[in-house]
């Protein structure tokens, strides 16, 4: 899935912290959004913005990315879909304190003609065109909406950014809601997530693995850009230009369980973000081996059950990555952490890969590729994928036999 990858997952996160989605109707026009937005992006980096962000990685709660974010839940749907919004925080209870009495604003009954009903398809498409379209707009002193020129609008077909449609509207709600005083009293909340971020899930280690791995791929930068208010969607693109290539992941704010320990806490918050980072070096890797993951993966019905949720992954190509996406974690935990450790957060992993997303030989994958990698001297990724596409295409025809 490339440039724009969608991922809407059933999250299972200490149980009791993550809402599960339901009943997700997924289209065909999804499928075809998906293989539409399948390259790496033209952006408009010019010195200033790569000076700032080369060769690190930042968290940032971009001021426009959270009015949005604020703008979505207090809508109709965002009231009632813990799929998409976050609610059980005091942020969440601040916000609709603060918000709610503007729910019939001109902005928001726009929102709701869009996001009609709770976990539909249409409802999660127009739900992440305001959230793609969000990081390309800034806010000015004079509380005016403006494109920055730095990453590109997001349109497709009848779906058109919903930003520039509305900006006039989104300046009135700015200045009736009192939105940059909510935002600067809550600086010292946003700089809390951002630092738990960078103490829990350590995006440099990540990446310098990934990058070991995949010696032949390699990005400039790497944004997280987060908001209290996700759930359960999850997105990353990739952009170039002027010889920078950046990532940027949209994820949902860390949870933090008390019951366990830091370790155990850093791997649980790590994997969400892991798996959309490896998504920019998996799917390159994969349009090598199209053929024979078509043929390894040819029997979808044996790879997946098929459910309303998996058919977003209607080829074998997207079924692949999903496993090789989240299997690569197992591998990552090998290198970096303590047996003992791992073991609990990769039988999550599976638990909530086959219940939650249906991927039903996903332990069986996952177990085949740590043990190639362990036993295996070669430790690039690539190296790997005749050997594991070898045996997913035997394990497919012995169950196609039976």
């Amino acid at each position: 899935m490339g440039g724009y990858e969608i991922v809407i997952r059933k999250l299972v996160f200490f149980d009791e912290k993550r809402k599960i989605m339901k009943k997700l109707s997924i289209s065909i026009f999804l499928s075809l959004l998906i293989i539409s937005c399948s390259s790496i992006k033209e952006a408009s980096f010019d010195d200033n913005y790569i000076n700032y962000y080369k060769n690190q990685y930042r968290v940032e709660i971009p001021k426009f990315y959270e009015l949005v974010n604020i703008m979505l839940s207090i809508s109709d749907v965002g009231q009632l879909d813990s799929g998409l919004i976050s609610m059980n925080s005091n942020y969440h209870s601040n916000v609709t304190n603060q918000f709610m009495k503007y729910k019939n604003h001109k902005v928001i009954k726009r929102i709701n003609r869009k996001l009609r009903k709770p976990e539909k398809t249409i409802t999660y498409l127009n739900y992440l065109f305001w959230q793609w379209n969000a990081l390309g707009y800034k806010i000015n002193e004079n509380n005016n909406v403006y494109h920055a020129g730095i990453i590109p609008q997001k349109q497709m077909l009848w779906f058109r950014d919903p930003v520039k449609r509305n900006i006039s509207e989104i300046n009135d709600f700015i200045n009736i809601s009192n939105f940059r005083e909510f935002y600067e009293n809550h600086d010292y909340y946003y700089d809390s997530l951002i630092s738990q971020y960078h103490q829990y899930v350590p995006i440099n280690k990540m990446t310098d693995w990934l990058v070991k791995k995949f010696p032949d791929i390699e990005y400039d930068s790497y944004l997280i850009v987060i908001s209290p208010l996700i759930n359960g969607t999850n997105f990353t693109q990739r952009f170039s230009a002027n010889n920078f290539t950046q990532t940027i992941m949209s994820v949902a704010a860390i949870q933090i369980n008390e019951k366990i320990n830091e370790i155990t806490n850093e791997l649980n918050n790590s994997r969400y973000v892991f798996t959309e980072i490896d998504h920019n070096f998996i799917n390159p890797t994969t349009d090598k081996y199209l053929e024979k993951i078509n043929n390894s993966f040819s029997n979808k019905e044996y790879w997946r059950k098929k459910s309303d949720l998996n058919k977003i992954y209607f080829d074998s190509e997207l079924i692949f990555n999903e496993y090789m996406t989240w299997a690569l974690f197992s591998l990552y935990c090998i290198d970096n952490y303590e047996k003992v450790d791992y073991e609990i957060a990769i039988k999550s992993m599976e638990n909530n890969m086959i219940e939650g997303r249906n991927f039903i030989q996903f332990k069986n994958f996952n177990r085949k590729l740590m043990e190639i990698y362990t036993e295996s001297s070669e430790k690039n990724i690539e190296k790997l994928y005749d050997i594991i596409l070898d045996w997913s295409f035997t394990a497919q025809q012995q169950a196609m036999n039976d």
